[in-house]
């Protein structure tokens, strides 16, 4: 975690400049934080795949927005993510207290959460047992105090997948229940006691569920012998039985 954050408080030694192809080697805070950038914030980097990094600009020592080839940007204050543009505008917004900490989320929806005294608040005062952190790489993690098997990831497309952990015996396996796009449904996902896909309902109604080991029929009535997976984490995809990808299935 410590490494994590020295990381991200290196943003500048690790970026390079966006109107050069010069390193630019200045480093914020730097005595306080001596060790050498890992490259993350070069152009031309991909952040975990939530977008390839375009263009790199600074205001100064302090503020830096970096663009993403999807059109997201992501806006740095003091070596923190302070604002997450998604291409269509809609933003989530964040503030940290002196140690580094998030201390105020604002969702898309234009919802405000506040952490203090080791919970987080609604506006109006009620206490949650949601949690939130944020990753590097532009990625708003929410998850349930209560549950912490249950969490959602939000990028910075404005795409949400929320799922769930199962802890088997001799294995974990990780279902994905929902995914959304800046508020709307694309496809909610049904499992087994293990967390194995049994239901798939898409945002165009298409519905799947699963009928046998490797069959899936449709509300249509077409029939599927294979698996449905999620590619990256939140891709939808699918393979036949003899393991072949198919390519044109892209429902969202």
């Amino acid at each position: 975690m410590g490494r994590e954050l020295d990381d991200e408080r290196i943003l500048v030694a690790q970026a390079f400049d966006s109107q050069t192809t010069g390193y630019q080697g200045e480093q914020l805070n730097k005595a306080a934080f001596p060790i050498q950038g890992t490259g993350m914030y070069q152009l031309g980097t991909d952040l975990e795949g939530n977008g390839r990094i375009t263009q790199i600009d600074r205001e100064d020592a302090k503020n830096c927005t970096i663009t993403l080839d999807n059109k997201a940007k992501l806006n740095f204050s003091s070596d923190h993510i302070v604002k997450i543009e998604c291409p269509n505008g809609s933003t989530y917004e964040l503030r940290h207290d002196d140690e580094g900490g998030l201390s105020e989320v604002k969702m898309l929806t234009g919802e405000t959460l506040k952490h203090k005294d080791g919970h987080w608040y609604t506006e109006d005062g009620q206490k949650t047992d949601r949690q939130f952190d944020m990753k590097k790489v532009g990625t708003l993690l929410e998850w349930s105090s209560k549950d912490e098997n249950v969490g959602t990831y939000h990028y910075p497309n404005g795409t949400s997948i929320s799922g769930r952990i199962f802890q088997l015996k001799d294995r974990t396996n990780i279902a994905i229940t929902k995914v959304e796009r800046f508020g709307h449904m694309l496809a909610e996902c049904g499992h087994d006691d293990e967390g194995y896909y049994n239901h798939i309902k898409l945002q165009s109604g298409e519905e799947w569920k699963k009928q046998g080991p490797m069959l899936w029929k449709s509300n249509s009535g077409d029939v599927y012998e294979g698996t449905f997976y999620f590619e990256d984490g939140r891709h939808l995809r699918r393979r036949d039985i003899h393991g072949n990808r198919d390519s044109f299935y892209k429902p969202f």
